[in-house]
């Protein structure tokens, strides 16, 4: 019995790890944050996260106006959908990627004191792919220099790989970096482990340069041995009680 909870108990805290590392970056943060939603085939859901204090009398004013008024909230939508298709223009001026941006959505919500402002569009080939690997380096290389910190998410299943510049957080499928960042060299890939399933890439495009995967590797072990920890302090006290 005792050693059939210890296993039930390593494999739950193992998840519970995993889970934690592989949660949204952006979910966490009180900053203005674009946040990128990888699919394997290049596209992304992307979030314009603008937030608002509301312990301070104008910037509640500011949500609440977004929140409860039609009018305001479709003009911040609209000016948010101009900037976006921007940098989307960079993007396809740089590179051989068709980026469009499209179906915008407004939604607001507020935590911990703050307010948030959420600008959802769909993506179009935001990213090199292939059958194992996905990667951002648009619409930043050409010098789209966003005005607010940058998560970027692998899509499912898959875990970050090399990354330029290193990201202020790094986790086994996220990273995020700062609006202080370097964009102009900017790299991030995600990779899908070997003999996964989860790909759905069909018609592979050129990947900028190989990753050896490495740094993703690392981070997944690092996690494992964080997950085991509490679990090894278990098995010590039922050695004790028996």
């Amino acid at each position: 019995m005792r050693r059939t909870l210890a296993v039930v108990l390593l494999a739950a805290c193992c998840l519970a790890a995993t889970a934690g590392l592989a949660a949204g970056v952006h979910e966490e943060s009180t900053d203005d944050t674009l946040a990128i939603e990888l699919t394997a085939d290049g596209n992304a859901a992307v979030h314009h996260i603008t937030t608002y204090n509301l312990s301070a009398e104008d910037e509640q004013s500011a949500y609440e106006a977004i929140s409860t008024n039609e009018t305001a909230r479709a003009d911040h939508r609209e000016e948010t959908m101009s900037d976006l298709e921007a940098a989307a223009a960079t993007g396809r001026n740089g590179t051989d990627l068709d980026m469009r941006v499209r179906d915008p959505s407004v939604d607001t919500y507020e935590r911990n004191g703050t307010g948030f402002v959420s600008v959802t569009v769909t993506w179009e080939n935001l990213a090199y792919y292939n059958e194992t690997m996905v990667v951002v380096t648009e619409p930043f290389r050409s010098g789209y220099e966003p005005d607010r910190d940058v998560t970027i998410h692998g899509p499912e299943g898959y875990r970050r790989g090399v990354t330029q510049p290193p990201p202020g957080i790094a986790r086994l499928n996220s990273a995020a970096w700062s609006v202080e960042s370097d964009f102009s060299n900017f790299y991030a890939a995600f990779n899908e482990p070997e003999g996964s399933e989860t790909a759905t890439a069909t018609e592979p495009t050129t990947a900028a340069p190989p990753d050896d995967g490495l740094e993703g590797v690392g981070t997944f072990l690092w996690a494992l041995t964080l997950a085991a920890l509490p679990v090894v302090a278990l098995l010590v006290a039922l050695r004790r009680r028996e």
